[in-house]
């Protein structure tokens, strides 16, 4: 009997660890194929599923995920404190401009949102935003479905809408007023998808060899697509600054887009500061 616990007692402290592993990418968890991954001194090539598989007669091991062009390498030390050990791991994106620090989306912005000359929408609007509180200002016009010209002087504040009357009186309502576009909140959307499009699987890119200047900042352009599915747009032009303290952020993009109800196949949106202070606050109405 003695000799049985102690043949069993081995086989239990020698018993492999099983580790099984998922590589993944930190911003929507999505599995990542064909990665490189290295447990110890063995390599292993993640498969479909972003998955591997391995044990060892370890406690602990140490695991080390090559990079690639798209995402930063990623090393850890894993315990193996159970029979079968599953574990994630996240993968940050890399910026396409090799970016040191994530750049993180403006929580306020002065735009220019227009069309190129020749347009038969004949686009020109002077955007304020304070993305967050869905706070915008619009002032500007355009050509609507009619063919007729639309000045549009209105301030949105939630779903709170003031706007100018034909007469220039300031005028109030809880709907939005049928004939101007919510400007604002469409181009959230685009900023969002401006500054999270190298963490997200859904969109691909290719950084196009020019050097620009605006406004004495120097800007490489990005070509941003949809892989998929062109809801919001077939491709964007990113003109992204590229030193200082301004690095990372977008100046001006160019967005082609045949989905869009209110935005020409071709819009421009040239931003003229970000993170600023901004005061949107309801007009005095006279009654």
């Amino acid at each position: 009997m003695g000799l049985i616990l102690i043949v069993v007692l081995f086989i239990s402290c020698n018993s492999e660890q099983v580790l099984e592993g998922y590589v993944v990418d930190s911003y929507k968890e999505r599995p990542l194929p064909g990665m490189t991954v290295w447990v110890e001194e063995e390599q292993f090539t993640t498969n479909q599923y972003g998955a591997f598989k391995t044990s060892f007669n370890l406690d602990n091991v140490e695991v080390f995920i090559e990079g690639s062009e798209r995402f930063h390498p990623f090393e850890d030390r894993v315990a193996l404190f159970q029979r079968h050990n599953i574990r994630k791991f996240l993968l940050d994106a890399r910026h396409p401009l090799d970016f040191p620090n994530q750049i993180y989306e403006p929580y306020s912005f002065i735009a220019h949102l227009y069309t190129p000359p020749g347009d038969e929408r004949n686009i020109s609007m002077k955007i304020k935003g304070i993305s967050n509180d869905q706070s915008y200002i619009y002032q500007g016009s355009y050509i609507d479905s009619k063919g007729q010209k639309i000045t549009q002087d209105m301030i949105q504040i939630g779903f709170n809408f003031w706007y100018r009357d034909d007469y220039g009186n300031w005028q109030y309502s809880e709907l939005p007023p049928e004939k101007f576009p919510l400007w604002g909140m469409m181009m959230d959307q685009y900023i969002e998808i401006m500054y999270h499009y190298y963490l997200d699987l859904d969109f691909d890119y290719e950084i196009l060899p020019d050097i620009q200047e605006i406004d004495d900042k120097k800007v490489k352009i990005i070509r941003i697509f949809p892989i998929d599915n062109a809801e919001f747009f077939n491709e964007m032009y990113l003109y992204t600054v590229t030193e200082g303290a301004s690095q990372g952020m977008i100046k001006k993009a160019i967005i082609h887009s045949d989905h869009s109800k209110w935005f020409s196949p071709k819009i421009i949106i040239s931003f003229d500061q970000v993170n600023v202070d901004l005061n949107i606050i309801p007009p005095s109405i006279t009654y």
